[in-house]
């Protein structure tokens, strides 16, 4: 069964602006293997490391570019010889 952690994630640095709450439903072994990493890499708490890697997902997304119009033709042409259009 699943237990649920709590981690705090701040909107901002502002002081004016309170910090979200958002609840993470884990398994034991997930958040195990999350401290695990999270010792290895000096961060203080489980719930700052996971606050980290949603933090650098975000900022992957968006500096990533979206499919050029070139790319999107080359995969509508194999997935129409895959048979999938």
């Amino acid at each position: 069964m699943a237990k649920t952690y709590v981690a705090e994630i701040l909107v901002n640095n502002s002081e004016l602006t309170p910090a979200r709450q958002l609840n993470l439903r884990i398994t034991d072994e997930m958040y195990q293997e999350l401290d695990k990493r999270r010792q290895a890499l000096k961060f203080n708490s489980v719930e700052e490391y996971v606050v980290s890697i949603l933090q650098r997902e975000v900022n992957r997304s968006e500096t990533q570019a979206p499919f050029s119009k070139e790319d999107e033709d080359k995969i509508k042409q194999n997935l129409q010889a895959l048979g999938y259009l």
